[in-house]
């Protein structure tokens, strides 16, 4: 999808040149409006030497991948300009495949944001519906054994018990549990110690504000049936942003790619190529 192509710009004096501002443009690809394109380039053009870093959440894992000799393959869309070609190079040396062409029309490289379930209950103040939407599958036996185990707590030991409690709950992700579901479940492996920082780190006090202040054009996706995050809380979040949108999708939980693949393209597609 193109809002994964994200580049990060970066610039910072060398060891032994005067100090100079140290700048960081972070752009994610997709269409936008001219306004933030400008104000970009001005950004861009107005930073000393330095080095170019590309990065973006599914590019950095299919570059950790690759870099442990994985096999990976990149797919998202960037324009023929600059940041475009300088993702494309980064992203191929880590020795990920990546063979989709660059757009050669429409506005430049990295100008819109899209959201898929992000978690919100902790940014905004709506109600946090997760257990009224919990209630309507108790009569699912996986999905009421999913909610014991999760209600029991896990044994955060070792990686091997992380992975068992992941496994137990794993029902709670999804707004089915059939096969797809099942085959998805299992997927990635996941450090206890990892997952202790990344809960137990604190958003700043004015995220909400900053994000508030974000002017590109941004799509959250929610699943109506997300447990991981609720509903109003997403919908909340959506709000929050100047040029925001939802798209919700009925049937869904937390993985809308897997769960409901034709609604969630149906969704991103017009958004990108708007």
């Amino acid at each position: 999808m193109r809002a994964e192509a994200t580049s990060e710009v970066s610039t910072s004096p060398a060891a032994n040149s005067p100090a100079v501002p140290r700048y960081v443009l972070i752009v994610r690809s997709a269409s936008g409006v001219t306004r933030i394109s400008d104000r970009a380039v001005a950004v861009y053009e107005t930073m000393p030497a330095g080095i170019e870093v590309s990065g973006g959440s599914a590019a950095n894992t299919a570059a950790g991948i690759a870099s442990l000799g994985g096999a990976a393959t990149f797919i998202g869309k960037v324009r023929d300009d600059a940041l475009g070609e300088i993702f494309v190079h980064d992203l191929r040396s880590t020795g990920v495949m990546y063979n989709v062409p660059p757009g050669t029309s429409g506005p430049p490289t990295a100008r819109s944001l899209i959201l898929v379930t992000p978690p919100s209950v902790h940014l905004v103040d709506a109600p946090d519906d997760r257990e009224e939407l919990a209630a309507r599958r108790m009569h699912e036996p996986e999905f009421t054994a999913a909610i014991a185990a999760r209600d029991a707590g896990p044994d955060m030991s070792t990686d091997e018990t992380w992975a068992e409690f992941r496994a137990a709950i794993a029902p709670l992700g999804y707004a089915a549990w059939g096969p797809v579901e099942r085959a998805h479940a299992p997927v990635g492996d996941q450090h206890v110690e990892s997952i202790k920082a990344f809960f137990t780190a604190e958003p700043p006090d004015e995220l909400p504000d900053r994000l508030g202040a974000v002017e590109a054009p941004v799509l959250v996706v929610a699943g109506r049936q997300d447990l991981s995050t609720g509903l109003e809380p997403v919908r909340a979040l959506a709000g929050l942003f100047t040029n925001g949108r939802i798209e919700e999708i009925d049937d869904c939980g937390h993985f809308p790619w897997v769960e409901q693949p034709e609604a969630f393209r149906a969704a991103v597609v017009p958004f990108l190529t708007r």
